[in-house]
C-alpha cells in the first residue's frame, strides 16, 4: 500500500510518533521504501493546505522483523 505516515497512522490506530519510527524502522532494514512521490494535503475546502508536501510510502501488506541477534549485551 501507498500510503503517507499520517495515513499509515490512522490506519493502524496509533499516534503519528509511534507510525514514523515504525516507517523508518521500515526503511532503514529494507522492508519499506520511500517512492519519489509526495503527497499535498487537502482541506475540507478542496484547495492545498499550507506547508511540505508528505513523502509517500510503499509499505507492504505484511511486515516481518528479525530482531534476533540486534541487541548485543
Amino acid at each position: 500500500m501507498k500510503v503517507t505516515v499520517a495515513e499509515f497512522a490512522a490506519a493502524q490506530d496509533v499516534p503519528n510518533s509511534v507510525a514514523n519510527g515504525l516507517v523508518n524502522f521500515g526503511v532503514k532494514i529494507g522492508q519499506i521504501t520511500r517512492t519519489e512521490e509526495n503527497r499535498v494535503r487537502m482541506g475540507e475546502d478542496g484547495k492545498a493546505m499550507r506547508g511540505r508536501p508528505a513523502p509517500i510510502y510503499d509499505i507492504p501488506e505484511t511486515l516481518t522483523f528479525d530482531l534476533s541477534g540486534t541487541i548485543e549485551g
